[in-house]
């Protein structure tokens, strides 16, 4: 398997990480998961919207355009022969001695590589059972930080009930969001689903759906 690890592609093998990377000291950093077709992006242009929005909003100063990252994404998922999947990419604020303020002078570090995702169609067809589970994340679920042990812990509450997602809620009567998932709700004929603010982490799958609805909307309403 080849990784992108910055501005080379290497062999996993090859892939070394300091260990003293932000990432691994302060799950300081950003991620996305985009996901592959037939070897092609799904919607590969919101996934690096969303990323360059998660890096201003932790501060790392990474531009993407500089560094060509949707080429090097493409280039990625060709050298694998990469079909169907998904890309996990993550960057840090790169490496530093441990210390809680931002380092001057870190380059952030990027790895790419390729991850086996097949669509649960059993699940999409017959549905799945879930729990509900207090939200005891951090308060800026809008960045898709590396800081997702509340995440983890949750999923693994739904897995040790017998279920398969947990979905979380604030102040006793307010629903945000799964452990790994958005939530939607068909009320009296009406999706419903939590506003995009910092409760939630914006879907990239949830913003199509809404776009596309709304799209279909205006269609009909305005013939």
């Amino acid at each position: 398997m080849f990784v992108l690890l910055n501005d080379e592609f290497v062999n996993r093998n090859e892939c070394l990480i300091d260990i003293e990377d932000r990432a691994n000291q302060f799950g300081d950093g950003v991620y996305e998961v985009i996901r592959v077709y037939d070897g092609e992006f799904f919607l590969l242009h919101d996934h690096l919207k969303r990323l360059i929005y998660s890096l201003e909003e932790a501060k790392i100063n990474y531009d993407i355009h500089h560094h060509n990252l949707a080429d090097q994404l493409q280039k990625l998922v060709e050298m694998n022969n990469f079909k169907d999947g998904g890309i996990y990419l993550q960057i840090s604020r790169g490496a530093s001695p441990r210390s809680h303020p931002f380092p001057k002078h870190t380059q952030p570090t990027l790895i790419a590589y390729p991850i086996p995702v097949t669509r649960p169609l059993e699940s999409q067809e017959k549905g799945i059972e879930a729990i509900l589970h207090e939200d005891l994340r951090w308060l800026r679920c809008d960045i898709k930080s590396l800081n997702l042990l509340g995440n983890v812990m949750a999923k693994q509450s739904a897995l040790d009930a017998g279920a398969k997602e947990a979905i979380l809620y604030r102040d006793y009567n307010h629903v945000t969001e799964g452990s790994s998932t958005n939530v939607f709700i068909v009320k009296d004929g009406i999706v419903k689903t939590h506003p995009a603010n910092h409760y939630i982490l914006n879907g990239i799958t949830r913003l199509y759906q809404l776009v596309e609805k709304t799209r279909v909307f205006l269609q009909a309403f305005l013939g």
